[in-house]
Order: structure tokens, then C-alpha cells, then sequence
């Protein structure tokens, strides 16, 4: 779970995994009274424990965003448009609000990986989504009965150990699939795009990736303060 406030800018941000959402509510509540509350769409039941705390720290109910088939300046073509994830269709109003009139590739680098790309016109055509860091070698650990290898250390194609193969699997093994992924996109845009990476796990895959992009933290919430406004 991710929060920010928005004072014009994003201010505060903070975040909590979700199951220990007690220190979730802990950190919110002690931030200064909203305004309001924009929050990006969830599964029902989160969506109701979010509402039972904001009425009960702030008296407010949250408004909820998600995607739309056009709007923002951007051309929707996933189906159904609204079962697009909100986050992915935040970050992509974010990206372009920051980079007008350029075609787009937006990689999110959270539990799950997304790749999305937009093109200079706003349409977006589509995406992939792939397991993120950690998630591929917590599933491959269970799987085999392997240890689970720590993101942080060395990462090499020759590794010499269990855990330094497997994190040199992982990070490498995801980051090649990212290229691929992006220059397969590029190839059906027909034209250059500016990659921009964000989430938790961007600084340590942005490392490995082949091509420049632009850093930019936190773009889901970024773009939920263009739809808040």
C-alpha cells in the first residue's frame, strides 16, 4: 500500500505491504486532515477496510479512480477499457503529463512488472505484465525447495553459488526480458519512444537495462493527482 499527500507536488509518500495494514492506518493517521481522498481502485474487501478507516480518522470517503476508455488525453484500446489496472492507467496519465507529445514506454517495476506503451498521440496500445523481482524466486524456491536469494549483492551471469545463480538469474534473467520486451513494443509503434521506469524495484533493475530511460519515482500517484484534480 502506497500514500502521499499532494501539496502541488507529492509530499510524504510512504508505503506498507498491505498485510500489515495496521501500520498502514498508524502512518496515515498521522499525517495532517485531507482535503479529500483520491485512491486508486482495489479489491472490494481492501476497498471497504480503506473506507472504515478514512471515516473513522478523518470523517471523508475516499474517491475512487480507475480507467476509462478516453479521457486524459489518452486513447484506451485495452478490453474493456475499464479492466485496465489502475495503477497502470495512472502511471500512463502521469508519464504523459510529464512528457507531452512523446511517444511513451512506462515500466513499473512493483510485485509485478508492467511494460505499457502510449504513443505520441495518447493512444495506448497495450502492455505486457511479467512477475517482478523477488517474485520469481520466491515461486522457483517454493517450486524446488530452493533458498530464496536476497536482491541485494553481486549480480553475475557466472554465479557460484546457489543464491548468487539465482539472483543472477533473476535480475538478469528480468532485465533481458524487459529489452526484449520494450524493442518488441518499439517495433510496432514504428518509431522511437522515451522509456520511463518507476516503482519500488526500479534502482535496483534500472541498472541492467540496456537502453536510457528517465527515472521517475511514484508515477501511479503522480498520475492520480492529475485525475484527483
Amino acid at each position: 500500500m502506497k500514500w502521499a499527500q499532494w501539496e502541488g507536488r507529492l509530499a510524504d509518500v510512504g508505503s506498507a505491504p498491505y498485510e500489515g495494514r495496521g501500520a498502514c492506518w498508524e502512518a496515515l493517521a498521522a499525517l495532517p486532515r485531507p482535503a479529500q481522498v483520491a485512491a486508486l481502485a482495489i479489491p472490494e474487501a481492501r476497498a471497504q477496510a480503506f473506507a472504515r478507516f478514512c471515516a473513522r480518522a478523518w470523517d471523508l470517503a475516499p474517491v475512487w479512480y480507475g480507467a476509462h476508455a478516453r479521457a486524459f488525453g489518452i486513447e484506451n484500446r485495452y478490453r474493456p477499457a475499464e479492466s485496465l489496472g489502475a495503477d497502470r492507467y495512472a502511471a500512463l496519465i502521469a508519464a504523459r503529463a510529464r512528457f507531452p507529445g512523446r511517444a511513451l514506454q512506462v515500466v513499473d517495476c512493483g510485485t509485478a512488472i508492467t511494460i505499457d506503451a502510449l504513443d505520441a498521440q495518447g493512444v495506448f496500445h497495450g502492455g505486457v505484465i511479467l512477475p517482478g523481482l523477488g517474485l520469481g524466486a520466491r515461486a522457483l524456491a517454493a517450486a524446488a525447495g530452493l533458498p530464496v536469494p536476497p536482491l541485494a549483492g553481486e549480480v553475475s551471469a557466472l554465479g557460484c553459488a546457489t543464491g548468487a545463480a539465482l539472483r543472477g538469474g533473476e535480475i538478469l534473467g528480468i532485465a533481458g526480458g524487459v529489452d526484449r520486451l520494450l524493442a518488441e513494443q518499439r517495433a510496432v509503434l514504428g518509431h522511437e519512444t522515451r522509456v520511463v521506469v518507476t516503482g519500488g524495484d526500479a534502482p535496483r533493475l534500472g541498472p541492467y537495462l540496456c537502453q536510457a530511460f528517465d527515472y521517475v519515482p511514484d508515477l501511479p500517484l503522480a498520475g492520480l493527482a492529475v485525475m484527483a484534480a
